[in-house]
């Protein structure tokens, strides 16, 4: 695949210049126009909801719960992506789990004709910005596409907002890929030259960025900076009655006790740590089900040769590598609990979309599943290797009862109450 970028990116240098500089002269040329102000809400390498991760999730249900509140205000909401210097218009339906082109065709002569298709593409739709303009940031975007950033900074000053997710990278650099590590240390120096506020996802994750920049000797009285609650998509009969696929049906009608994680596979999502306990119980003669919804990550391929060579892979261990969002909320419906033994989270997105589906939750006991969850789920030391075991073991024995958290009643409990103060920070503050 990599050879073919390569090949592509050689045999399509000579059209490109052309193009660029034709796209350039029409900027030059043109003159913006528009009656509202404009949030221009950034989806760069966003595209639909399967296997995507919790962060992209976030980015869709903002993105398209900020067009319905945009429309009853005096503002424009557009979706877009950075090419180059260039800021262009993408299409909602491509950012908002509805494209239906999900993976990439690896074929030389497609590829190429993608390429020139996106060249023109890139010309028919490119933005001319204004200084009312505010760009907002909710992805972590890949620091080489920064570039748009710090043009549209420079030449209209218009405002520049991030949405901080996490520190992770930073913080925790033994969990992640050292080139990811690498590339978030340099996109998060670059915001720090372009941004005038920062929205992060949770207080512990905007304690942690305040503390970075004293310790990086930036003054965070600079910016603006303040959190919102995310939120999670709370199903209706008519969703609940969607199709789903029969083996996923299947799952939940042929296994009576069944524990789920929705997270990508990941080392700091402590996955080894679920199996371990499984494994506990299973030696105990335990009828308990273990499923895994999410995508392969990095730094699993020991993970997941265990999993897929485990004696119960297939019987009572099970793993969803392709479920959507529709399937993974018939998983959160259907489930006896949640369990999330994460080392370290920046907010933890699978805890509020299990509550609001009325799915118990067992999670680690840390600062940052304490302030999202708080009373309501239950916790348990992922240093203590029993402790999720001593705790399924009470549920499987009827001591410890599980009850739905039908009393769970956040501030937010829904994308579009998320979206909406969202926005309302953004109007108030600029």
């Amino acid at each position: 695949m990599k050879n073919i970028k390569n090949i592509v990116k050689k045999l399509l240098q000579p059209l490109s210049f052309p193009i660029i500089w034709l796209t350039r002269k029409k900027l030059e040329n043109s003159t913006y126009g528009g009656k509202k102000r404009r949030i221009l809400i950034d989806c760069t390498g966003i595209y639909n909801t399967i296997g995507v991760s919790g962060i992209q999730r976030v980015v869709q249900q903002l993105t398209k719960n900020l067009y319905q509140e945009g429309n009853t205000l005096e503002m424009e909401i557009l979706s877009v992506e950075l090419y180059l210097d260039f800021i262009i218009r993408k299409p909602l339906s491509t950012c908002d789990g509805r494209d239906p082109k999900a993976s990439k065709i690896p074929h030389l002569f497609i590829r190429i004709l993608q390429k020139i298709q996106f060249q023109f593409y890139v010309y028919k739709n490119v933005i001319k910005t204004d200084p009312y303009d505010i760009l907002l940031y909710l992805n972590h975007i890949p620091y080489k596409k920064h570039q748009a950033v710090e043009f549209f900074k420079k030449q209209t000053h218009g405002t520049v907002i991030y949405m901080i997710h996490d520190l992770i990278p930073l913080r925790y650099p033994q969990f992640c890929e050292k080139k990811g590590c690498e590339h978030f240390l340099k996109w998060l120096h670059m915001t720090f030259e372009c941004a005038d506020a920062y929205i992060c996802v949770s207080k512990t994750t905007q304690k942690d960025l305040q503390q970075y920049m004293v310790e990086h000797h930036i003054d965070p009285g600079n910016y603006f900076i303040d959190t919102i609650q995310l939120g999670a998509n709370i199903p209706t009969t008519d969703q609940l009655n969607l199709h789903i696929r029969q083996s996923i049906q299947d799952i939940f009608k042929t296994h009576k006790s069944v524990y789920l994680i929705v997270s990508t596979i990941e080392p700091r999502k402590n996955h080894q740590y679920l199996l371990d306990t499984f494994e506990k119980l299973w030696a105990q003669h335990m009828d308990v089900t273990l499923l895994i919804a999410g995508r392969k990550g990095w730094m699993v391929n020991d993970l997941i040769d265990r999993i897929e060579h485990h004696h119960e892979f297939g019987s009572r261990l099970l793993m969803l590598n392709d479920a959507n969002d529709k399937e993974i909320l018939y998983c959160y419906t259907h489930a006896k609990a949640f369990l999330f033994p994460s080392f370290i989270e920046g907010f933890g997105l699978p805890i509020i979309e299990s509550l609001s589906n009325g799915l118990p939750v067992l999670a680690s006991d840390t600062p940052i599943h304490r302030e999202v969850g708080r009373e309501d789920i239950i916790y348990f030391d992922i240093h203590d290797p029993n402790a999720l075991y001593e705790l399924i073991m009470s549920i499987e024995q009827n001591i410890l009862l599980l009850k739905p958290p039908n009393h769970f009643l956040p501030p937010l409990t829904n994308w579009s109450k998320s979206a909406h103060q969202l926005l309302k920070k953004i109007i108030m503050t600029f």
